[in-house]
């Protein structure tokens, strides 16, 4: 933090430097006496003009900045000893940059921000004078429920008609229309209320996500999958950064899920070494709960049994399923893995998955685009 104040303050002197290097030669060329020079630059410094002015506000700035820095690193100190996870993009300015109006509601790891640029990291337009902070995702603030800016932008409703729907996600790297099957009485609810990722009716294994058909052949499938009670919502998506693999050449079968992560792994150095290091840490607590448990036994997969309970007392039950809610944790074993696919993921930048299939096949399931914020999909009529 000091070596960043050192060197922004470093900055600022050196560019006022520069500027009055510039002045006193350019007055000194148009024949001023050095005297007339001198008096110049004192007024320049009492007044607060523009020389002087700006090396004033360039200081202030940078401390109010580190101000706000220190604030935001004491604020994530908390959220990690509290074990939260995800954080979500507050817009804060009545007039924010376009970089940042861009970025509200956006959710996260910090790691993840650490890559995309936090605020006031300089990535955006407004660099140090950002105002945006990252709060906990699920936080209840005072207005925080849509964003803290003005203007005619099309805010996120789970459903829309077309038109607005398109304009909301003008800015995504995905324009098409996407489809999504499901049975005729999840409709209400997901037009009303948006999806759920707790609920799934069909397996997840690309990912925790809203799972979409990017064609109509991929989308049939999955009408005759639900038969008779199939409905088919029609919607638009916002996607910035899509991982894209493609497994026309991935024969299912054993080991075809190490052969899709070898391929991201290949687009992604480190990628696979990240996914194993998540899941591990997903794994650590069962384990450790499991190796205190009463009915032992070395088997570590049991741990990962939806039938877990009956190993642990109501004391570890209940601090267990504590744990959960507090972190996001599952012990659903595909389920678990499926939330670490995405996490790892963000890890790296990514808000989507769009997998790739010759035709549709069990197991990957046609072509499909997986996206992993569910305010990022909005159904139209």
């Amino acid at each position: 933090m000091s070596i960043i104040l050192s060197n922004e303050l470093s900055n600022v002197a050196a560019q006022t430097t520069l500027d009055l290097q510039g002045l006193i030669a350019s007055m000194r060329t148009s024949g001023m006496s050095d005297s007339a020079i001198k008096a110049t630059l004192m007024s320049d410094l009492t007044s607060g003009g523009r020389l002087f002015g700006n090396y004033r506000n360039g200081v202030k700035n940078t401390v109010k900045s580190g101000i706000g820095r220190a604030g935001n690193i004491a604020s994530e100190g908390r959220f990690f000893s509290a074990g939260v996870n995800e954080f979500q993009w507050v817009t804060a300015s009545s007039k924010p940059c376009p970089d940042c109006e861009r970025r509200h509601g956006e959710t996260g790891t910090m790691e993840y921000w650490r890559t995309a640029g936090k605020p006031r990291s300089g990535f955006s337009v407004c660099q140090s004078s950002c105002q945006c902070q990252l709060l906990p995702v699920g936080y209840n603030g005072e207005n925080l429920d849509k964003p803290l800016v003005r203007g005619r932008r099309v805010q996120w409703k789970p459903s829309m008609p077309l038109k607005s729907a398109e304009e909301w996600g003008k800015s995504s790297q995905f324009k098409d229309t996407v489809l999504h099957t499901t049975n005729k009485s999840n409709i209400g609810s997901l037009q009303n209320t948006g999806f759920d990722l707790n609920r799934s009716g069909m397996g997840r294994f690309f990912g925790d996500g809203v799972y979409t058909s990017t064609n109509s052949v991929t989308n049939k499938w999955y009408v005759d999958k639900f038969g008779a009670n199939a409905s088919t919502l029609k919607m638009k998506i916002k996607v910035r950064n899509t991982m894209r693999v493609d497994l026309s050449d991935v024969r299912p079968g054993l080991g075809w899920h190490d052969k899709f992560l070898d391929k991201i792994d290949d687009s992604v150095s480190g990628f696979k070494s990240k996914y194993r290091d998540n899941l591990r840490k997903r794994w650590k607590y069962d384990n450790t709960l499991f190796e205190n448990a009463p009915h032992h036994t070395d088997e570590l997969w049991d741990v990962l049994d939806a039938n877990i309970d009956q190993h642990l007392t109501k004391k570890q039950i209940l601090e267990r399923n504590k744990y959960f809610d507090r972190t996001g944790f599952i012990s659903n074993a595909e389920l678990q893995e499926s939330r670490v696919l995405t996490e790892t993921l963000k890890d790296f930048g990514f808000d989507s998955l769009h997998i790739i299939d010759d035709g549709v096949r069990e197991f990957i399931g046609g072509e499909q685009m997986i996206v992993f914020n569910t305010k990022n999909v909005v159904i139209y009529d």
